[in-house]
């Protein structure tokens, strides 16, 4: 970040990363479902998703759960990432 702000940028991102993992990738993770249906997405018949490993192609829901698991690594990344003081 270029400006008067640029010593806050980092935690300006933390911020953001944090607050976007518990509002979005957290409950993506864990009760997918129940987000689903907040968010008024269409919610297949059949909701029992155990056998879903064996299909192909995937299903959303696990597609879902992926991509809240690399946010949340993300942020872990960001959060414990070594600094260059400077």
């Amino acid at each position: 970040m270029i400006g008067i702000y640029s010593a806050h940028s980092q935690i300006f991102l933390l911020v953001l990363a944090s607050i976007t993992t518990l509002f979005f990738a957290l409950p993506l993770l864990l009760v997918p479902l129940a987000w689903a249906r907040l968010m008024q997405w269409r919610i297949p018949m059949e909701t029992d998703l155990r056998d879903g490993l064996n299909n192909s192609p995937p299903t959303q829901v696990a597609d879902v759960r992926e991509i809240a698991f690399y946010a949340l690594l993300l942020l872990l990344t960001m959060l414990f990432q070594p600094t260059v003081a400077g």
